[in-house]
């Protein structure tokens, strides 16, 4: 019976995750919408889903990120700034944490046609 529960958190967190990514990026947001404590959200993701929540959520950010890096022309500010970051050095350094290069490198290794 528990299994089930646990199942449908985090399921409920992947869905708040896709609507709320853009916003929210602390495992502490997800676990208030999702009335569980940021430990206790950990431990299902870490159980169900192989990565800790905080990694789950920035993979999701990253993700979108790199696709509009690669398929708009929007700037690196703007860009930062959809996704929720307080500004483009703070999201300038997140991104380049994850992939290993900048924003803007990333962008143009992409657009070389």
């Amino acid at each position: 019976v528990m299994e089930i529960s646990v199942n449908h958190t985090v399921s409920r967190f992947r869905q708040s995750l896709e609507t709320h990514f853009h916003r929210y990026h602390q495992v502490a947001e997800y676990a208030a919408l999702l009335s569980v404590t940021p430990g206790h959200l950990n431990v299902l993701c870490k159980q169900h889903l192989g990565r800790v929540a905080s990694r789950i959520i920035m993979d999701r950010v990253i993700s979108e990120a790199c696709r509009l890096l690669t398929h708009t022309t929007t700037d690196i500010a703007s860009l930062a700034e959809s996704l929720g970051f307080a500004n483009a050095s703070y999201f300038s350094r997140a991104f380049k944490r994850d992939k290993g290069q900048s924003p803007l490198h990333y962008r143009q290794c992409r657009n070389i046609s």
